[in-house]
């Protein structure tokens, strides 16, 4: 599924706005941590889908495309699987947010980076 803003993606972002992605699924992390002292559990796969969105910010600041696509699969990937057992109603609706914003960034990047390579490689 391809939205009309994938269609002209931005071509870099810049190492700030990286950190404001990370800072804020890091204060969702900050919130599961004041349900775990509540006694809620605490979900993991924040600060699991946090470092696969590190690295895959990372790898775009260096340039390495592939990694850091798949990173962004990887960290989307345990979003979404984990965000189906999060107890916690705001969190759940601020995790799904912060997905679908990596998934879009990931859209980005494979259509800025390897459509064209596959379209070339079709056509010979």
């Amino acid at each position: 599924m391809l939205s009309q803003s994938a269609a002209s993606p931005e071509p870099s972002r810049s190492p700030f706005r990286a950190e404001l992605s990370v800072s804020r699924l890091l204060r969702i992390r900050t919130c599961a941590a004041a349900d775990a002292a509540a006694g809620v559990e605490d979900p993991d796969y924040l600060v699991e889908a946090a470092k696969q969105i590190r690295m895959a910010l990372d790898s775009e600041v260096n340039e390495d495309y592939e990694a850091a696509f798949s990173y962004y699969k990887n960290g989307v990937d345990l979003l979404l699987n984990g965000v189906q057992l999060d107890p916690n109603k705001e969190r759940r609706e601020a995790v799904k947010r912060k997905t679908t914003q990596y998934l879009k960034r990931a859209e980005e990047i494979f259509i800025t980076h390897f459509m064209c390579s596959l379209s070339f490689s079709h056509s010979k």
